[in-house]
């Protein structure tokens, strides 16, 4: 009994009380390397939307609604054609038949349907084998901090999937066009606070996407931001989301990767991703390269993104009519987002093999039957 007196008598010589309950160890303060931020997290809901998210971010939204180093329709158009019927089966069996209850949620419907449609496109590498070159987390861990003018933001969560590849992703912008942001000015939300709706806490250090340093597939290539509930949340909010998490996984790549200092002013080789946000039928594609680290003021070079929303997959399913109006733009589209970075003019050697060997054999058959 002595000997458990000492050493208890020892601990809270060590320990400060928080109330009567909580207990803290002063000696491990240090390791933690905690600092006060505004956090921004998954159920945040900020009063000013995107307007405010670009802020926070400093980047500055193109006048152009889409890149122009999408891959174009001509490219596309025999594989959306290819794949539009098994595109089509997928929103029926995701919308209409549930597992576990006779008609599917939305919580299940929303979040299968993003793996099924990957599903079909990655049908096709056999003819792309760059499509294997990909991995395919669920839930990543995005944590990320900077200093915005005099606020310190820190962004945390475990959101959506994140579809990461081997090299990293064709960049949106030319160098001319990341030295026109140079002049081009940050819309301020003034006179409301830019951390308005964020609340503060204390946070570590953090710089993470999900994986670490040295991991086969370290590029991310598409964030799916899913509404699992299916809430109708204002679009302005899932566009911010879109921004501050892409500006968070772009910028533990620069650093991580790269070993970019965090103060740096312009990046020498830029990072660029696509996010894709979707409840089920309603989608919005956000194209974000990061070009600075440095966001202390709003001068100097910025960070570009480029937003185009409110499109549907179609208007309503029922099952003895199946679809009704499926939106050919917005397949065609999410389309060009997943397949962007390869090369769709170049078809494996494979599979060009694979069909003259068809091609002959069909020959052979139809001088047989003459």
């Amino acid at each position: 009994m002595a000997k458990i007196s000492c050493i208890a008598i020892s601990a809270l010589t060590r320990t400060r009380t928080l109330g009567v309950k909580y207990t803290y160890r002063k000696d491990c303060l240090g390791a933690l390397s905690t600092f006060s931020a505004f956090v921004y997290h998954p159920h945040v809901t900020i009063l000013e939307g995107e307007k405010q998210a670009l802020y926070l971010t400093k980047t500055v939204l193109s006048d152009d609604a889409l890149p122009a180093t999408l891959p174009t329709q001509e490219l596309l158009q025999p594989i959306a054609k290819e794949l539009e019927g098994f595109i089509k089966d997928c929103v029926i069996q995701s919308r209409v038949y549930g597992y576990q209850e006779k008609i599917a949620t939305r919580e299940y419907h929303n979040t299968s349907l993003t793996q099924n449609m990957l599903r079909v496109v990655a049908t096709q590498a056999h003819k792309y084998p760059e499509l294997l070159d990909r991995s395919f987390t669920f839930k990543p861990k995005i944590a990320a901090d900077w200093r915005r003018s005099r606020h310190h933001i820190a962004v945390r969560g475990h959101p959506g999937f994140l579809l990461c590849s081997s090299k990293p992703l064709q960049l949106f912008a030319s160098k001319n066009e990341i030295e026109s942001t140079f002049n081009q000015p940050i819309q301020d939300v003034a006179p409301v606070s830019p951390v308005i709706d964020m609340s503060r806490y204390r946070v570590q250090k953090d710089l993470s996407y999900g994986f670490h340093p040295g991991s086969p597939y370290p590029y991310p290539h598409t964030l799916f931001l899913v509404d699992l509930k299916a809430k109708s949340r204002p679009t302005s909010q899932l566009l911010s989301h879109a921004i501050m998490y892409s500006h968070a996984v772009l910028r533990a790549v620069a650093v991580n990767e790269y070993k970019i200092r965090t103060d740096q002013e312009l990046i020498d080789n830029p990072l660029a991703m696509n996010t894709i946000v979707t409840n089920g039928r309603m989608f919005a594609f956000i194209y974000y390269q990061l070009n600075t680290l440095n966001l202390a003021d709003n001068e100097g070079i910025k960070n570009v993104v480029w937003i185009k929303h409110s499109l549907p997959l179609f208007q309503k399913v029922k099952k003895k009519e199946g679809i009704i109006r499926f939106n050919q733009e917005c397949w065609q589209l999410w389309l060009s987002t997943i397949m962007y970075g390869i090369d769709l003019q170049n078809i494996s050697d494979e599979y060009r093999r694979i069909q003259q060997l068809y091609q002959r054999k069909g020959d052979r058959k139809a001088q047989a039957v003459a």
